[in-house]
């Protein structure tokens, strides 16, 4: 597989609209000049040795749909990437242990995404209530935020139709189950 740092002259590639490297040897930091490919709809760099910070020229991929960066050690503001990409359909950012971030605080820009479809950001440092909006996004199917440091409750409404997986283990929430927990999720596994 491909190894080494990714070279900054990547981002002359301004019309690409897939860029997947993913499973393979990288190293060092996610290249700033990703954010001039403006065109840039699915970024995949999942399961390599990249570490550093999330470039926030990154933050400016407004077409961004697909954002796999699972499994290596990258940071991160959670908050300021849920704001920026209103679009994503998947974000998965597992296994990083250096996204951060007040969940409960990206209520608003987590109802403006309306298209997501996955989210997963099992083991990281999220922090703070659990987003009611999450548990309302009409498409969402997949919700995975085990291993963070959550708190708060289920909200008592769960209105979202498509949801399967809801994986909230190992944070600090407390409470029960809400009353009508699967009511208006009848898909829940």
């Amino acid at each position: 597989g491909l190894k080494g740092e990714l070279p900054a002259s990547i981002g002359a590639l301004e019309d690409l609209q897939i860029l997947n490297l993913g499973t393979n040897t990288l190293s060092g930091p996610i290249p700033a000049a990703i954010g001039k490919m403006k065109r840039l709809r699915v970024l995949r760099l999942s399961y390599n040795g990249l570490k550093g910070k999330y470039p926030d020229e990154l933050l400016a991929l407004e077409k961004l749909e697909l954002l796999e960066l699972p499994y290596n050690e990258i940071v991160g503001d959670v908050n300021k990437m849920l704001k920026a990409y209103p679009n994503m359909k998947k974000m998965n950012l597992r296994g990083n242990r250096g996204f951060s971030g007040d969940l409960g605080a990206a209520n608003d820009d987590i109802a403006k995404m309306q298209e997501l479809l996955y989210l997963d950001m099992h083991w990281n440092n999220l922090g703070g209530d659990l987003p009611e909006a999450l548990f309302s996004l009409p498409k969402v199917e997949e919700i995975v935020i085990s291993n963070n440091e959550l708190s708060g409750s289920i909200p008592e409404s769960i209105r979202a139709p498509n949801l399967k997986v809801l994986a909230l283990s190992e944070n600090f929430i407390s409470g029960g189950l809400p009353e009508g927990l699967g009511e208006h999720s009848p898909n829940m596994v």
